[in-house]
């Protein structure tokens, strides 16, 4: 087999690989610009596609991480890969996908990068349950302190009735 024929071969395998993936993935250069992107990358964020490659990458991050993406990059600048951060993307119907970004730097031999590959996972449906979570806490320690307050007052309406009742007996004796 020449290396020709291998190289297709792998080529294949690697597309075929990148379009079954459940989470969304990725290909963008140093300036952020998408050069390719998989099906479920697409299908997350309600693109088309087409609509995605050639954007910056940081058009679809929401503006309250915008800080939070430069951030990563300086991360991946420095260190070549960022394993996990999370990050909310717009999806095309503007409403905001909680995602888990990984991104590697792809390298020549040399160590210079040619472009970045990245993952995104969506846990929106994390996040949510992670705030009911907290929200129920926030409950419950309420109620705890709303119980400890109740049972404190009749201890202490238990007590008075007990020296009460004490002081009467004797009194009366």
């Amino acid at each position: 087999v020449t290396k020709q024929v291998r190289a297709r071969q792998d080529l294949a395998t690697f597309k075929a690989i990148h379009e079954a993936a459940a989470y969304g993935s990725l290909i963008f250069d140093l300036h952020g610009d998408i050069l390719y992107l998989n099906n479920a990358y697409a299908a997350l964020t309600g693109y088309a596609r087409e609509e995605l490659v050639g954007c910056n990458m940081y058009q679809l991050i929401a503006d309250c991480d915008q800080r939070s993406a430069r951030e990563m990059e300086s991360v991946l600048r420095r260190d070549g890969c960022v394993p996990f951060w999370e990050l909310k993307h717009l999806r095309r119907n503007e409403t905001i996908l909680d995602g888990l970004v990984s991104v590697t730097a792809v390298t020549e031999d040399d160590g210079r990068v040619l472009y970045y590959a990245a993952n995104l996972i969506d846990i929106s449906e994390k996040k949510k349950v992670e705030e009911e979570l907290r929200q129920l806490n926030i409950e419950l320690e309420t109620r705890v302190m709303e119980r400890t307050r109740e049972l404190a007052e009749t201890r202490d309406r238990l007590l008075q009735s007990e020296k009460q009742s004490a002081l009467t007996q004797l009194l009366t004796g």
